[in-house]
C-alpha cells in the first residue's frame, strides 16, 4: 500500500472512531495506559492524563485521553494503524509535501474536504510530521475548538496519528499543543 493511503487509512479511522465518542472533557481517575488490538500494543498516557474506556475503541485501536481530575485542557487520540502499516519513517518529507496539497488537506478534514483545511503549521521533528491546522467542517464533537495539532509517526510496525484538541472553554496556544503533542507521542515511543 503506498504513503498516500496508508495515511488516508489512519485520517478516517480516526476521524470515524472520533465520531462515535461520547465525551465528558475530564476523569476523576482512570488508567495510565491501555493495551489495543487484543493486548499486542500497549498506549501509555502523557504525564496528568488517563484513558477513558467508553470513549475508547480497544480492539479498533484507538484511544482517547483527557487529563485526570476536573481539567479540561485538551482532549488526545491516538490511533494505531494496522500490523505492516508503518510509512512515515523515510517518507517524512512525502507526507509532509502531502499535507500541503489539497489531497492532503482533505483527508485532514472530517468532512474530506480540503477547502475546510487551513494549514497553519507542518513540521519533521523526530522521525514524526506534526501538522497545526484548523478544520471549519469539524463537528466531531460539542465544546471542542476547531484547531488542533496532529502527529504521523511509526511505532513498531505500524502507523500511529495521535491528536491533540482543546475546549472551548479552555483554549491552549500553539506552543501548549505542540508541547502535550510531543508528550503524548514521547509517552507511546519514548523519543
Amino acid at each position: 500500500m503506498n504513503l498516500k493511503m496508508r495515511v488516508m487509512a489512519a485520517f478516517w479511522g480516526a476521524s470515524l472512531l472520533v465520531s462515535a465518542c461520547t465525551l465528558d472533557g475530564g476523569l476523576a481517575s482512570g488508567p495510565k495506559s491501555i493495551d489495543v488490538l487484543g493486548g499486542e500494543i500497549t498506549v501509555v498516557a502523557p504525564e496528568g492524563y488517563c484513558f477513558d474506556r467508553r470513549a475508547s475503541r480497544l480492539a479498533e485501536g484507538f484511544t482517547v485521553a483527557t487529563p485526570c481530575g476536573a481539567s479540561r485542557l485538551a482532549l488526545i487520540t491516538t490511533q494505531i494503524g494496522e500490523a505492516d502499516s508503518a510509512a512515515v519513517t523515510g517518507a517524512e518529507n512525502a507526507l509532509l509535501q502531502l499535507i500541503q496539497h489539497p489531497d492532503g488537506r482533505a483527508l485532514l478534514s472530517g468532512a474530506g474536504d480540503p477547502s475546510t483545511i487551513f494549514v497553519h503549521h507542518v513540521q519533521v521533528h523526530n522521525h514524526r510530521v506534526e501538522v497545526f491546522f484548523s478544520d471549519t467542517a469539524s463537528s466531531l464533537s460539542d465544546g471542542l475548538q476547531p484547531t488542533q495539532w496532529r502527529a504521523f509517526l511509526d511505532y513498531q510496525d505500524r502507523m500511529v496519528t495521535v491528536s491533540v484538541r482543546w475546549w472551548d472553554q479552555s483554549p491552549l496556544d500553539q506552543a501548549q499543543g505542540l508541547a502535550v503533542l510531543r508528550a503524548a507521542a514521547l509517552a507511546l515511543v519514548g523519543d
